[in-house]
């Protein structure tokens, strides 16, 4: 890509330059595959509330996350695979799915109903690129 400059300056260490058009080489890098060079937060502790029936997701960095956005279904927002929904959802209660909401750009919180096969233990598993951090 060339574009032509015209040189302005009447800045008399600029005097002896040439005026009129000169053509300047630029490139346009595309960035799309290293968009996100940070790398991602990991899972430094994931434990239960002890009076409430849910679990609290810690990452050892913030993440770019919708902090103090109102709770939403845990399988809209594809934080989880599948099976780690499932294991918070009550099946009886198909009308009241895990919730999830970021407490803060490190804590994830997850509401389950209290009949759901969490007894602590179990292996959650959080799908990759979802959660991005920023350094």
């Amino acid at each position: 890509v060339y574009f032509a400059l015209q040189p302005q300056s009447t800045d008399p260490y600029y005097s002896n330059g040439t005026m009129g058009p000169h053509a300047v080489v630029t490139a346009v890098i595309d960035a799309t595959e290293n968009a996100e060079n940070a790398p991602p937060p990991q899972i430094a502790i994931a434990f239960l509330e002890e009076q409430a029936w849910a679990m609290l997701v810690c990452l050892d960095r913030d993440g770019v996350v919708p902090v103090g956005a109102a709770p939403t279904p845990c399988s809209a927002t594809n934080i989880f695979d599948a099976a780690t929904v499932d294991m918070f959802r009550n099946w009886a209660h198909v009308d009241d799915p895990p919730m999830c909401q970021w407490r803060d750009a490190r804590t994830l919180r997850v509401a389950y109903n209290a009949g759901a096969s969490v007894d602590g233990g179990e292996t959650i598993v959080i799908r990759g690129g979802i959660i991005k951090s920023d350094f």
